[in-house]
């Protein structure tokens, strides 16, 4: 009865862990450079951010922009606002 528990709760340890849909880390195998343009999509076409409010997902978004632009990326702008910047020019 001991080795069934503690097989049920090794188990539902790892199924919780594949079952995630929310990955904190992510290697990337493109290095960009500060002169490279780079579109960030909105994350509302992600099923992952469901659940996050417009507010928050808004917020979300000018934080990743404010991140990368303090990390020295100039070409960068949001897919939705793409648009609206050709039209001004």
């Amino acid at each position: 009865m001991k080795k069934l528990i503690h097989f049920l709760v090794s188990l539902s340890i790892f199924a919780s862990c594949t079952t995630s849909k929310i990955y904190t880390s992510r290697s990337c195998s493109v290095c960009l450079n500060p002169n490279d343009g780079i579109l960030l999509l909105p994350l509302a076409w992600e099923p992952s951010f469901q659940l996050l409010s417009v507010a928050e997902k808004n917020q979300l978004e000018r934080q990743i922009l404010s991140d990368l632009r303090g990390k020295g990326f100039t070409k960068i702008e949001l897919y939705d606002q793409l648009d609206y910047e050709l039209l001004k020019s």
